[in-house]
């Protein structure tokens, strides 16, 4: 993972994860409402959340021999956060991009900022890739996902 999202994994692991404590960081800023929503539909209960730090960290990629397929982890950055990563799997032409695509729930409400989305488009259209693999959509040929995300490169 890349060195920034571990030092934040580094603070959220020594916080305390039980409904009391995430209601007070709600309140105090700390966390935001879609975040408690989305622990609140992925977790029983906050106190089975465990929170572990990276072993492997990088700054801008990492390339691992997965023994024939080389798997590549970039930092793209983009409209979701600054330190977004992605991995590509260019022998198989698949990009699995999670989140880095989304708007800035922390930073923006959501919002989408059309300078960032328009330098990961940028980014997409000269990687080689035949599927991107969103983390919470179904999987998309590169010409379109570069359609639906050069619609907001533009707002």
């Amino acid at each position: 993972m890349s060195s920034a999202t571990n030092e934040v994994l580094q603070r959220l692991k020594i916080w305390e994860w039980d409904e009391e404590s995430v209601l007070n960081r709600l309140e105090t800023k700390e966390e935001i409402e879609f975040t408690y929503n989305c622990m609140k539909e992925e977790y029983d209960t906050f106190d089975d959340i465990v929170v572990s730090t990276g072993s492997i960290m990088f700054e801008n990629s990492l390339t691992l021999d997965l023994g024939g397929t080389i798997c590549q982890m970039l930092k793209v950055g983009g409209p979701h956060e600054e330190d977004s990563c992605v991995v590509y799997l260019k022998e198989d032409g698949n990009l699995f991009a999670g989140d880095a695509h989304s708007g800035d729930y922390y930073h923006g409400e959501g919002k989408i900022d059309p300078i960032k989305m328009r330098a990961y488009v940028e980014f997409l259209k000269e990687l080689s890739f035949t599927t991107y693999v969103p983390g919470h959509d179904a999987p998309m040929s590169k010409e379109q996902i570069i359609q639906v995300l050069s619609r907001f490169c533009d707002m």
